[in-house]
């Protein structure tokens, strides 16, 4: 596969514009693009949008079938590569999913999307390791990763028993990135007390609340891990503040 050189702020442009064509239902946003399809037959790019709405409706014959067509008008476009890809991996090939993928990055190596299918594919062959590093690769390369990049990740991580000090960590990463974002710290709080870990557990907890005091449902879960601890008198005063 030849994949054009295009600049990355375009190429990011396109394909994470897919899932926004607004709020109205598939169906209705599958008719307004046979309308612009009819209007413009050599765009590319409505194909596309268009497949990636069949995938999301899993029509995967009317996906493909679109994917073809904008291959024929635009030969080599990295798109339809990443939309193959997450059709197959949508209907359980993750091992085709990875094939497609491994082709599309060795033309384009930093190519974002493509790094994030790649770790769910491998997370579906429950090739841990190999998906957080996609993951972390996708995540370095963001100039504004959200939290739910490292949650995804932690979350992979997370699913193996062998993995959950290397779950932690990723969030711990996300947290000096992201400034202490709260979602992150309570889904560390979770594995934390998940596992048996209380005291960092508390950390956590408490930090969240030195700088949101009156929070209630940090409140009650400091209750609930000092009380485990034996400490009933600071939970219950924990629980009189909540």
């Amino acid at each position: 596969m030849e994949i054009r050189g295009i600049a990355k702020i375009h190429l990011l442009a396109v394909c994470l514009s897919f899932p926004a064509l607004g709020h109205e239902g598939i169906d209705t946003q599958i008719q307004s693009l046979n309308k612009r399809v009819l209007e413009s037959p050599q765009d590319y790019r409505l194909y596309l949008r268009r497949a990636d709405l069949y995938r999301r409706h899993k029509e995967w014959n009317n996906a493909l079938k679109d994917l073809e067509r904008a291959d024929k008008l635009e030969p080599g476009n990295y798109e339809s590569a990443l939309s193959r890809a997450q059709l197959e991996l949508d209907r359980n090939n993750p091992e085709k999913s990875l094939q497609i993928l491994d082709d599309l990055l060795q033309h384009q190596p930093d190519f974002i999307p493509a790094l994030f299918v790649q770790g769910r594919a491998y997370a579906e062959l429950n090739k841990i390791p190999e998906s957080a590093d996609a993951f972390t690769r996708g995540i370095e390369l963001l100039h504004t990763p959200r939290p739910d990049h490292y949650l995804e990740r932690a979350k992979v991580l997370a699913s193996d028993p062998r993995y959950i000090e290397d779950a932690i960590r990723s969030i711990d990463d996300g947290l000096v990135t992201l400034n202490n974002n709260i979602s992150l710290e309570q889904y560390a709080t979770e594995l934390e007390i998940n596992n048996g870990r209380l005291e960092p557990a508390l950390i956590r907890v408490e930090r969240v609340l030195s700088k949101n005091p009156a929070l209630p449902a940090w409140l009650v879960r400091k209750a609930e891990i000092l009380s485990a601890l034996g400490r009933y008198d600071e939970a219950v005063e924990a629980y009189q503040a909540a």
